[in-house]
């Protein structure tokens, strides 16, 4: 073998962004240490290998060019010992044995041993980070108490099973906790000491602002309201329009104004609800992920108890009730006009 190929899988909302731009950014002091990150197979982004986890997803039945295509950007690059590819969407069907199969065949392809990682959180925040990330995309449009009970029974929150394949195949799996502790310290710098990269080459690293970050109370009331008179008049997301309309809907957090606090629905008792859901299979997955109890990785998290934090706009002051309400008004007509 040549080296080391290390895919980063995600998991959805525990920083890939964040990642995915640092890694881009960082090309010359990775490619200093000895990894590559391809270029091959990255989406309009140009900073995450969706295109190229999508072709792992579906196995073409005459093979991929995009599989070619990396092979001879790596053999152009004189075969580094280590080359980087990072997409959320690698892990979307990572619990099926044949697209770890498929994901082996890749790397082994280019003659490096495959090396997956990921960060999981615990399932009551990442839940609840779904959540905001679904309305910032428009698909969906109801509170989180109707989000969470649909969402719940979903193999992505059942850790266990999720990387069961990949457990059982011989492919190396180095599972990370995106906890409070890492979020503190920096997601971006615990990732490239994962990596491998060594502690003099992180010398003088700053840790990149957060992206895609939650928004803040008063965004997501004002996206809500916009999703009910959306639906008070008829308007539907089409193919063709749904796209334009998330672009808007993303940028409320930053039209509306500064908010100092994110929002938070995650009341207690869903959050003990959600945990005990996932107690025993937690248990079992944290012995294989990290040799350790889930409780002991996540002490922090566990202990934590975030105050629910949901915009009323009826009991704000008034003129804040109608400056929110002139917003909501504004955000409508801007995406009639998209969808018309």
């Amino acid at each position: 073998m040549k080296g080391t190929c290390h895919i980063h899988i995600g998991l959805h909302k525990t920083g890939s962004t964040s990642i995915q731009k640092m890694l881009a950014a960082e090309h010359g002091r990775l490619a200093a240490a000895g990894f590559y990150c391809a270029s091959t197979g990255r989406n309009q982004s140009g900073v995450a290998h969706h295109f190229l986890a999508e072709e792992v997803n579906r196995r073409p039945r005459s093979g991929s060019s995009l599989f070619e295509a990396l092979e001879s950007e790596v053999e152009a690059q004189g075969w580094p010992p280590n080359v980087v590819l990072t997409s959320e969407a690698f892990c979307t069907r990572i619990h099926h044995p044949r697209v770890v199969t498929r994901l082996k065949e890749l790397s082994e392809r280019l003659g490096y041993r495959p090396r997956v990682m990921a960060y999981v959180r615990p399932q009551e925040t990442a839940i609840h980070s779904v959540y905001t990330q679904r309305l910032k995309m428009w698909t969906f449009k109801g509170d989180f108490e109707s989000f969470w009970p649909r969402v719940i029974d979903d193999i992505a929150w059942d850790y266990e099973q999720r990387f069961g394949a990949l457990f059982e195949s011989d492919v190396e799996v180095s599972i990370l906790p995106f906890s409070r502790r890492v979020i503190i310290e920096g997601v971006c710098r615990n990732f490239l000491s994962a990596l491998g990269l060594p502690q003099s080459s992180l010398n003088g690293f700053i840790e990149p602002a957060r992206a895609n970050v939650s928004p803040g109370p008063k965004a997501i009331a004002a996206i809500l309201e916009v999703n009910q008179e959306l639906d008070a008049r008829g308007i539907k997301g089409t193919r063709r329009t749904l796209e334009a309309v998330a672009h808007v809907v993303r940028r409320t957090n930053r039209l509306i104004g500064p908010e100092e606090r994110q929002f938070n629905a995650l009341s207690p008792a869903v959050s003990e609800r959600i945990r005990a859901r996932f107690q025993n299979t937690n248990a079992r997955f944290a012995v294989k992920a990290f040799g350790r109890e889930w409780d002991e990785v996540f002490a922090e998290d566990l202990a934590s108890r975030r105050e629910l934090n949901i915009f009323d706009p009826a009991s704000a002051k008034a003129d804040e009730r109608q400056a929110f309400e002139a917003f909501v008004a504004d955000m409508v007509e801007a995406i009639c006009e998209l969808a018309a």
